[in-house]
């Protein structure tokens, strides 16, 4: 498996997708403010953003991040996600639905 595949660089943008389906939009802008104003102009990791939506958002932030942050495959789209059949740069469309980041 390749570190960086194509499925790779789709799943911090599907994550954030997935978050805004499980909390709605109203809590999604306000993890995205308080992250920004907490972290802007420092390094960052991704438990920090995952610490920020956890507070407002609670269990149901992480449980709807994590399957695309971890694991060798991307997970099935939530509830709600539409995406064009057949668009090449889709990854669900894509035959290398997997990464490996360990």
């Amino acid at each position: 498996m390749q570190l960086f595949d194509s499925s790779s660089y789709f799943r911090g943008a599907l994550a954030l997708h997935a978050l805004r389906l499980n909390v709605g939009d109203g809590r999604f802008r306000r993890i995205l403010a308080d992250y920004v104003g907490r972290f802007a102009d420092r390094s960052v990791r991704t438990a920090d953003f995952l610490g920020v939506a956890q507070q407002i958002g609670g269990q149901t932030a992480l449980d709807a991040m994590q399957p695309w942050l971890v694991g060798p495959q991307l997970p099935p789209f939530p509830k709600g996600f539409s995406h064009r059949q057949q668009d090449k740069s889709c990854p669900a469309c894509m035959p290398e639905r997997h990464v490996a980041f360990r």
